[in-house]
């Protein structure tokens, strides 16, 4: 339970730090489609999530992994359903 409280909360952090990536660059006048920002969204997890492999965390690909993923693209997602 408490992994899956931790692995909860890494969720909508990596969903929120997708839509602030989104938003600040929307405001500088950055134009997204919905599919791009999705796929920016995620390419950003990918990235981190790589790195964060390289030091000791969860692998991309495990369930874990997959996990933290879907959050960044649900940040994707987000921006998509909240801004104009």
């Amino acid at each position: 339970m408490k992994r899956a409280f931790k692995e909860l909360v890494d969720f909508w952090a990596h969903a929120g730090s997708a839509m602030i990536v989104l938003v600040v660059s929307w405001i500088f006048g950055v134009f997204f489609t919905d599919l791009g920002a999705v796929f920016i969204a995620w390419s950003l997890g990918f990235v981190r999530e790589m790195t964060e492999w390289q030091d000791g965390g969860n692998h991309p690909f495990t369930r874990w992994g997959l996990l933290d993923q879907a959050g960044w693209i649900m940040g994707g997602i987000l921006f998509c359903l909240v801004m104009p």
